[in-house]
């Protein structure tokens, strides 16, 4: 509640003031804690941190201040002093020993003029002006000249030679999206507006600066389809302040008049700020703010873009067109903040990892190639197809069929090198990493997920089985879940339903992928017994690949095999060979026994067919005729005894399905996996009551004793398995 001071009476070396406030060399402290020099142009430093003491000795942060005089600056150090040691300059605030890492990725076309010396561009062209490239569009295309005016500045020209036509533009880019508005981005940009005429024409000239998607590359005169956060100067007579997304837009004016640029450079700035759960796009000019917006912040992936052109025809006349407008670049900036889930793939340009690497940039090689058609609309990322139609004359194509097999890359202005000619083609990458376009077709991708070409003309997909890849997914992309964005459309599913179109990077690998959906699975181990060969067979590699498959081959050699459906010509044992087959309940082959006194046996069986052959063994000698009287297809097969059974009759049975060879049609019923139901029913004996039988046959009379056979059978096998009790064990024949 009081103050607390050291010193004398007209000094305070040490005080606290009532309020908490501290203050060294100050008897008014303003602030928590106030240091204050004892005289102006004092060398002594404010405030030191170091390892050691004396002022040889280099601190780890050092502040010191002029107060007075021609250098009214501060003077921060680290890891040195200022410039009274000779580390800096006489203006230079602050100074480090040592290097500086920022976790801000940082674009930059510092001096526009200076990048492009004396010779003007008026060509599509990679790193035209520091990281960004010059793109043209339209009928005459555009130009990016030097000027000869303070500051150095490029100039966009919109049309060649001082033509122009309707569409015709020319702009200053990123090749590709570098970031997105919840990296809290910030764009700055110093432009002067350059025409023979003091305003703007109405539908004449549009001016862009700031972020957009790209979408409209092939026409930076129509914001239709386009999103972004960016400055737009027309017909109106202020520059506007804009957000875009999905086609709505929100529009403030600045205030800005667009004639007051006709002489003078002005700085251009957006700040997006994402720190909160609203992201704000504030729009500054000069440092003083004109705009602040929260409504339609795009969520697709933006590029930093300076760009003119023409929107109408009312350009005056005259060799200089009065009434269009020149934009002069002095500078071009951008910063891009950490993404807000670091390590996360973000289907950006830019993915954060432990060594900063920016898997896309310069990062593949490819080659020119012609187009078919040259209507064909294209743009970075389309995957692109060799054309067929003509077998003497070389073209490409966007693709725009699923599995295309005539897949050749992806088209990209961001390669390490584009080997070939460019006349009137499209430089597309064969070799590397790269970006790709992708919707969700057959749902979100997974890194190394193998990418194929879609329905949708030049855009990929995740592949689902066998076919013709372009290459292996470095990115996840499921924007329903937040992971990647969309460019074009909403992700609210990953169905193929889903208007979502996005961008990932691919590790290039052209050719036949059979590996997709499993058709090749590791061998963990030999199949050695039917329980390995019935669990293969079960494999989803069935449910998966392997139903799209096709292998055409001459001859296959192989130690096992294990096959659903075997369809042979000719089937040759070899010597030493045999064949096993299933017995038991539901299988085709079992053993079942006629008891003592019966005649007839049912043997129950679901996969009896109406033409089935049904084969008879008797397991002793028989003096009766013993057949097979009756054949109910799903159900089974009667057995019938000429007389009753003088003793226990056991028997083996076989059976073979076959089909009409006539028409190629199988008559046999599909066996099911597991083999369940009975073998065989009791049999009909008198008195007995036999409650298993599906069809019982009608009991016999009784026999007297003058009937029974003479021959004595021999003792029946304990070894064969009792009636209806099959074991499903393969019985060799």
């Amino acid at each position: 509640t009081s103050t607390s001071a050291l010193g004398t009476a007209s000094s305070s070396l040490f005080r606290i003031n009532a309020n908490g406030n501290v203050g060294i060399g100050s008897s008014t402290p303003w602030a928590f804690l106030s240091v204050m020099g004892s005289s102006t142009n004092n060398t002594t430093p404010l405030f030191v941190i170091s390892t050691s003491t004396g002022p040889t000795n280099f601190p780890l942060f050092y502040v010191s201040a002029t107060t007075s005089g021609p250098y009214d600056f501060a003077r921060v150090a680290i890891g040195t002093t200022t410039s009274w040691g000779g580390s800096a300059g006489l203006r230079d605030q602050l100074t480090v020993a040592g290097r500086i890492y920022s976790t801000w990725q940082y674009m930059q076309c510092g001096v526009g003029g200076a990048a492009i010396g004396n010779t003007s561009i008026s060509v599509n062209t990679t790193a035209a002006c520091g990281e960004y490239a010059f793109f043209k569009v339209g009928t005459n295309g555009g130009q990016f000249n030097p000027t000869a005016s303070y500051p150095a500045a490029g100039r966009l020209v919109p049309g060649a030679g001082g033509a122009a036509a309707v569409g015709d533009g020319s702009a200053l880019r990123s090749s590709a999206g570098v970031t997105v508005a919840s990296s809290s981005p910030v764009f700055e940009a110093r432009v002067r507006l350059t025409s023979a005429s003091t305003t703007l024409a109405a539908s004449s000239t549009i001016n862009i600066l700031g972020f957009t998607n790209g979408v409209n590359t092939a026409d930076f005169s129509s914001t239709t389809n386009m999103s972004g956060i960016f400055f737009i100067a027309s017909s109106t007579p202020n520059w506007q302040a804009v957000t875009l997304f999905n086609n709505t837009a929100t529009q403030v004016d600045t205030g800005i008049a667009t004639s007051t640029n006709f002489t003078n450079f002005r700085r251009f700035r957006i700040e997006v700020a994402s720190n909160t759960a609203i992201i704000t796009a504030s729009f500054l000019v000069d440092g003083n703010v004109v705009a602040n917006i929260t409504t339609n912040i795009p969520s697709v992936p933006l590029s930093p873009m300076v760009s003119v052109a023409i929107t109408g025809t009312t350009l005056g006349t005259g060799a200089k067109q009065p009434n269009m407008t020149f934009t002069d670049v002095a500078s071009m900036q951008t910063w891009i903040d950490d993404p807000l889930n670091p390590g996360a793939p973000t289907g950006l340009e830019f993915v954060e990892n432990p060594y900063n690497i920016d898997l896309r940039s310069s990062a593949n090689i490819g080659a020119w190639y012609p187009l078919r058609d040259p209507s064909d609309q294209h743009r970075n990322g389309m995957i692109i197809s060799l054309a067929t139609t003509s077998a003497n004359t070389l073209g490409v194509y966007p693709s725009h069929s699923p599995y295309d097999e005539h897949v050749l890359g992806v088209e990209t202005t961001n390669s390490y090198q584009v080997m070939g000619l460019r006349t009137g083609a499209v430089p597309v990458a064969r070799e590397g990493r790269v970006g790709v376009s992708v919707n969700l077709e057959n749902g979100a991708i997974a890194i190394g997920d193998a990418i194929v070409t879609s329905s949708s003309v030049g855009i990929g997909m995740k592949a689902s089985h066998p076919g013709y890849i372009i290459g292996h997914a470095l990115e996840a992309f499921n924007p329903a879940v937040g992971i990647g964005v969309c460019t074009e459309g909403t992700a609210t599913s990953t169905t193929a339903s889903s208007t979502c179109v996005g961008m990932v990077t691919i590790e290039l690998g052209l050719g036949y992928d059979a590996g997709v959906g499993g058709v090749f699975g590791t061998i963990v181990s030999s199949v050695t017994d039917v329980t390995q060969a019935v669990t293969d067979l079960a494999s989803d590699i069935f449910t998966t690949g392997a139903q799209y498959t096709k292998l055409a081959v001459g001859k296959i050699v192989a130690q096992t095999g294990v096959i659903k459906d075997f369809f042979a010509q000719v089937l040759n044992i070899l010597p030493g060979g045999s064949i096993n087959v299933p017995a038991g309940n539901n299988q085709i082959a079992g053993s079942d026994t006629i008891p003592v006194g019966g005649t007839t046996y049912f043997v129950s069986n679901s996969h009896v067919t109406a033409g089935a052959k049904i084969f008879i063994t008797p397991r002793s000698i028989l003096a009766l005729p013993i057949a097979v009287t009756e054949v109910t297809a799903g159900q089974g097969f009667t057995v019938t005894l000429a007389g009753q059974a003088p003793n226990d009759i056991p028997f083996d049975w076989f059976m073979l399905s076959t089909y009409n060879a006539g028409t190629g049609q199988s008559a046999p019923v599909q066996q099911s996996n597991g083999a369940t139901g009975g073998g065989g029913t009791a049999p009909v004996v008198p008195g007995a009551g036999d409650t298993g039988s599906t069809t019982p046959p009608t009991p016999p009379t009784p026999p007297d004793a003058s009937s029974t056979p003479s021959i004595t059978p021999p003792p029946i096998d304990n070894s064969v398995p009792p009636p209806g009790t099959g074991t499903g064990t393969p019985t060799t024949l």
